[in-house]
């Protein structure tokens, strides 16, 4: 119980100082690009539940963090960017927590893993909280996630499916928080084939084939739902051209992004057998 006290007094310590810091800044955000669309979609969701750019309705999949901002919205308070900063303050410091808790069970040392806990969210990224970047939330499910991937290594005898059910609905928030972080469940699975192929895993492979129909259940459900809160309607959508010009999908393309999942499945690996260990 004393370690959860000092970290939520760490935690508020560090979200209080991140605040102030936010507070004198004063930085405009950026008009044109990424921050004016997010507030935007923000702004619509509160008002009418629908995603969209100055009254035009945008087909755009990673709507996680708008939906976040648009609590500021329900507040009563009339600087609603300042509230906004303060939102982007408490959702990412909140990486401290899996931070905390990975560190204390690979170390087993709770003096150590608090100090891990309180850099994870001193890092320069941290000024990020100051504008209206997707990274806001993606950093802090990024650690949960990690952190989840951990816990599942560690059950050698069987998958308990609660864990399994958090770790899908996190894979899938990645994707609708920032999609380029579909690469993190694509590893993920493709550790588990590679750890099948090698002798590694030995748990029933219909728990990760159901674990799999899971994660598209909730790509498919989540993006249904977005669908819906703009009635279906087909929106503007600049960032997919954008993206094909500045990638097009191409075999160097491929090849890269098959070498950034063969990472993160070397990563994967390592980190089961250290939680074999």
């Amino acid at each position: 119980m004393l370690k959860i006290c000092k970290l939520i007094l760490i935690y508020v310590a560090i979200a209080c100082f991140l605040i102030f810091l936010a507070s004198r800044m004063g930085l405009p955000f950026y008009k044109g690009i990424d921050e004016e669309l997010y507030l935007n979609m923000a702004k619509s969701f509160w008002q009418n539940f629908s995603f969209s750019r100055d009254g035009v309705l945008v087909s755009y999949s990673c709507v996680l963090y708008s939906i976040c901002l648009s609590i500021a919205y329900w507040m009563p308070f009339s600087n609603v960017w300042f509230v906004m900063r303060v939102l982007n303050v408490l959702i990412m410091c909140t990486a401290i927590f899996p931070s905390y808790l990975l560190a204390d069970k690979i170390l087993k040392n709770s003096r150590i893993a608090l100090i891990i806990g309180a850099l994870s969210i001193l890092i320069p990224d941290m000024l990020y909280t100051s504008y209206f970047f997707q990274e806001n939330l993606a950093y802090p499910l990024c650690v949960w996630t990690f952190y989840m991937i951990y816990c599942v290594f560690q059950e050698t005898e069987s998958v308990s499916w609660p864990k399994l059910i958090l770790l899908n609905i996190l894979f899938a928030a990645l994707f609708f928080s920032k999609s380029y972080l579909i690469v993190i469940p694509t590893a993920f699975y493709g550790c588990i084939v590679v750890m099948y192929i090698l002798r590694l895993e030995n748990r029933n492979i219909k728990i990760w084939l159901k674990s799999i129909l899971l994660f598209i259940a909730f790509i498919l459900f989540f993006e249904f739902v977005i669908k819906a809160c703009n009635g279906f309607a087909e929106g503007y959508d600049h960032y997919s051209s954008q993206i094909m010009r500045i990638f097009p999908i191409d075999l160097r393309f491929v090849m890269d992004w098959l070498r950034g999942v063969a990472y993160y499945v070397f990563c994967l690996l390592y980190t089961s057998d250290a939680a074999d260990d």
